[in-house]
């Protein structure tokens, strides 16, 4: 792991490799499994369980008391697929919104692709990691292979973002919730059982969508891509223009919506829709707000149509969920 200021963190190489980086730079504990940092920038535990050879998870959470950045340095040399379930402080949020703690996201990315880190003070981060060896895929999961099959082209990197849906956020939610002083085989089991649930849930989405006809962005791009994302979260009532969006950007009209489908596997308008109804979902769970007011929050102002959007998206009406 390379240095290059007090609080900018560059780091690169297999997820096994980063943690022992890791152990010495920062003279982390690994206690059974849990690597726990302690110093004045932030405070860090990690645990580490391992399925099989090939298949990590980490359970990540992380506290900073300093503005930190890092930079991870992807490679190809390490040829793998990457999930993320971002469930709390959206660490992987590219630009500032006021809509900061509303959304979790999942992720799927393969290896090779560089990402930065960026954070704020006194804020808690948690997050679920998964590195997936591209041998082990080929191996034992052929139809998975097929469909991930961007993973194994050499000269291209490739990200694939999903919004966190409510029932991914309760599993997620049990993991973090387990009391301390369990043993570490109760946690992995806890956590194996939950984190396949919600690769299942991701994998259902993935299929129901376009992301994998073509792929061919450069990484500059994907990264501007996930901070358009930023800026449709921005707001639950209204969705900025295409054209405005474009011109931000540096993007043609036609090569902005044919991009934005690669990684989100949909149009502009339907994933502002989707986030509105995901956030609708959730408040409608949480029971603090009426339909009415749910279907005001994720802007609706007629409430029959709200109704309409929500029943068209999940089968169910809005009263059925509380």
């Amino acid at each position: 792991m390379e240095k290059n200021t007090s609080n900018t963190f560059i780091f690169s190489g297999s997820a096994s490799s980063i943690i022992k980086e890791w152990e010495r730079n920062f003279k982390a504990q690994n206690e059974e499994g849990c690597l726990k940092i302690r110093n004045e920038k932030f405070k860090a535990d990690i645990f580490h369980a391992r399925l099989v050879r090939g298949f990590d998870v980490y359970q990540n959470n992380v506290r900073f008391t300093e503005q930190c950045h890092f930079k991870y340095e992807g490679s190809k040399l390490h040829q793998s697929l990457v999930m993320i379930f971002d469930f709390k402080g959206n660490l992987f949020q590219q630009i500032n919104t006021n809509q900061t703690n509303l959304h979790g996201s999942m992720i799927l990315q393969d290896g090779s692709y560089s990402f930065s880190l960026n954070n704020d003070l006194d804020e808690t981060y948690q997050w679920i990691s998964l590195r997936i060896s591209l041998e082990l895929i080929e191996e034992n999961y052929p139809a998975l292979m097929k469909l991930f099959d961007l993973v194994s082209k050499p000269d291209q990197s490739w990200i694939i973002y999903e919004f966190m849906p409510y029932e991914v956020k309760s599993l997620l939610k049990d993991l973090y919730a387990i009391p301390e002083g369990k043993s570490n085989i109760y946690k992995k089991r806890i956590l194996f059982s939950r984190i396949i649930e919600c690769m299942g849930v991701f994998y259902e989405r993935l299929l129901e969508k376009s992301h994998f006809k073509s792929y061919n962005l450069h990484e500059d791009d994907l990264e501007k891509l996930l901070m358009i994302k930023d800026d449709i979260f921005s707001s639950l009532e209204q969705i900025p223009s295409i054209d405005d969006l474009s011109e931000k950007y540096g993007y043609s009209r036609s090569k902005f919506t044919r991009d934005f489908r690669k990684v989100y596997g949909t149009s502009v308008y339907q994933f502002h829709l989707d986030y509105r109804l995901e956030k609708a979902y959730e408040f409608l769970k949480e029971g603090n707000k009426t339909i009415t007011e749910v279907g005001r929050a994720v802007g609706y102002i007629s409430l029959s149509k709200f109704s309409y959007a929500f029943k068209s998206k999940y089968k169910v009406s809005p009263k059925l969920v509380r």
